[in-house]
């Protein structure tokens, strides 16, 4: 049967399972938009991973502590025992309305290794959307606590 034309079963399959992929990835991708409690997360897990290679990068310890229930704030010096400290302008954050931080009295410094002085674990809460947890580690990585 030469000649003849159309579309095969098999095409048709592969072109809904191509629509089928599209469609979910674009709802994971577009999921926590206007989430402020993950706006809030990546935020921190982002000034916390900009400090640590802030430190790397030029040799010096790199601090983050909240200013604020809602305000990061990054600050520079010579150890993580310094007593003298440099606001760093980059790493000054707000969190997302409604997004607040606790408890108040973490401090995380990144030596000019990489390396975190100690675990911390931050608590984002959020009104509607409830609370996340984000842990340091010694090792100086972050992660979401589910």
């Amino acid at each position: 049967m030469t000649g003849q034309r159309g579309t095969t079963l098999i095409e048709l399959l592969g072109v809904l399972a191509l629509i089928g992929v599209t469609v979910v990835a674009v709802v994971v991708r577009y999921q926590s938009v206007g989430n402020p409690l993950d706006t809030a997360t990546s935020l921190l897990e982002g000034e916390l991973r900009e400090a640590r290679l802030n430190a790397i990068a030029t040799m010096s310890a790199y601090r983050v502590t909240p200013a604020a229930t809602n305000r990061l704030q990054g600050d520079k010096g010579a150890t993580c025992s310094a007593t003298s400290w440099t606001g760093d302008s980059s790493l000054t954050n707000v969190l997302p309305t409604g997004v607040t931080m606790s408890p108040t009295t973490w401090s995380v410094c990144y030596s000019s290794r990489g390396i975190s002085t100690a675990n911390t674990t931050i608590t984002l809460s959020h009104s509607t959307y409830g609370t996340r947890r984000v842990e340091v580690l010694v090792g100086g990585t972050s992660r979401v606590i589910p």
